[in-house]
Order: C-alpha cells, then structure tokens, then sequence
C-alpha cells in the first residue's frame, strides 16, 4: 500500500526539509504527468525506501510535520521551511487547477485505501496494532477535502467519509494520540478525532 505511515521526524528536521524540497522540485512535473502517486527521481529519492511519493497530500501532511516543529528549527532550517511553505503558495497560485485534479483523485485512492483496511478488521484478517499506520490514509483524505472545498461540491466525498466513520466507531476507544506528541496541535481533537484512540473488539468500542 502506498505511503501508509504515520507521519514522524525521522529524526532529523532536515531530512524532512530535504524530503519537501525534493517534492516541490518536482511538482510541476508530478501535475502535468497523469501520476497519482509520483515516484522521485530529484536527489536520489528514488533509490530511498525511506522515501514517501510525491502526492499532494503527502505534501500537505509533511508541511503540517514541519510546521509543527517550526519552534525546535535551527536558524537555517527556518529559512529552508519558510522558502518551502512560500513556494507551495506559489504552485498553489499558479497551478490551483491542476493541484485540485490530482488532489481529487488521490482523495478517491485514499478513500478506497481506507476501506479496504476497514474490511480487513472486520473479517479479522488485519491486526489492530497498526491504526496508527493505518489511519494515515483518514487523515490525508481529511487534508484533501480541506484542501478541495473551496473548489466545489464535496458531498459525495463527505459522505462517503461519514460512511466509513460509522464503520470505524464500531471497533473505535478513545484514548491517546496516536502519532508523535509534538503533531497533536495540527490535528484539534474535534476534527481529528480518529488519531485519538486504538481499535479493540468491537463489544469494547466507546462510540464518539
């Protein structure tokens, strides 16, 4: 499955400020190639596993690392993130359209994605150990439809999403977030409610 982990530092501001800057040097190609999920070629990337692909939304969710460890930044890595953050502004001028095209199709992906892996632990055939992993593909299709709103009807998507919830609150228990402690401010609890808590049976489940 493409891309299915929790977004983390890595240990290294810099390597993430590398990973972003590799994908907004490519961006002008990703959105005039007929890609979803763009394998990168810029700065050795493609040889990575460690690499994400390029995506909108992984852009989206990288920025949103990034911004929330802003304040742990050395002086220079300020700069190359402010330079990144104000680049994608510029793509955003620039190309809205084609963003949104491929923003629309990768919320298809994700929104398939994720329910496949709801199927799985509802057959018992997905251990629920990797949510964390897993919900990945919940939150990027969240950031997607913040990101395409504006451009028009998003009911069918919202829908869709809503369908899925009511399928995840059957095995869902609050608790904790999920991903690393220092991200918890880019994802309020009330809209991202799916990065606080696990999976259990669903007999233990507290509905939300």
């Amino acid at each position: 499955m493409p891309d299915a982990r929790a977004p983390n530092r890595g240990g290294s501001l810099s390597l993430q400020l590398s990973r972003l800057e590799a994908f907004l040097e490519e961006i002008e190609r990703y959105l005039l190639s007929q890609e979803v999920f763009w394998p990168l070629d810029a700065r050795g990337a493609k040889r990575d596993p460690s690499q994400t692909r390029l995506t909108v939304g992984n852009v989206l969710l990288l920025q949103d690392s990034l911004g929330a460890a802003e304040g742990d930044m050395t002086a220079s890595e300020v700069t190359r993130w402010r330079r990144c953050r104000d680049a994608w502004g510029a793509v955003l001028l620039t190309w809205r359209s084609a963003v949104e095209k491929k923003a629309a199709r990768e919320l298809r992906a994700r929104l398939r994605l994720w329910e496949a892996y709801l199927e799985d632990i509802e057959q018992g055939q997905r251990d629920r150990a990797d949510y964390a992993t897993e919900v990945r593909n919940r939150a990027l299709a969240c950031r997607l439809v913040d990101l395409l709103l504006p451009a028009g009807e998003m009911e069918p998507a919202i829908r869709e999403l809503d369908a899925l919830d009511r399928r995840l609150r059957a095995f869902f228990q609050f608790g904790g977030f999920v991903w690393p402690p220092y991200m918890r401010g880019m994802y309020p609890r009330d809209r991202f409610w799916f990065l606080y808590g696990q999976l259990q049976e669903r007999s233990d489940a507290t509905r939300i």
